[in-house]
């Protein structure tokens, strides 16, 4: 799927969503100042700034790993790698 989703760049693709949740669907723990992050599925989806797009788009990237990978594809399409921590900190540098 994540192939199919990132045909260009399957390898980075593949390694930022291994990096940010082991490839499981799972909730970050993290704690923020704010209070808990809400960052969802493969590719560590955060809610509170993606929420309303991928409602609008019909994404249930919380649940659905398709779903997760189809926001995270508009997401790179919109800001590319660097809207991921793992990205940053630790693909780009391999």
């Amino acid at each position: 799927m994540i192939t199919d989703a990132f045909p260009d760049q399957p390898r980075t693709a593949y390694l930022v969503a291994q990096c940010e949740s082991g490839l499981k669907m799972v909730q970050s723990n993290h704690i923020q100042p704010y209070g808990r992050e809400e960052s969802f599925g493969i590719f560590q989806i955060h809610a509170r700034a993606w929420d309303k797009v991928a409602q609008s788009m019909g994404l249930d990237y919380k649940n659905n790993v398709r779903d997760n990978i189809e926001m995270a594809k508009y997401i790179y399409q919109q800001s590319g790698w660097k809207a991921w921590t793992c990205y940053n900190d630790h693909v780009a540098i391999r």
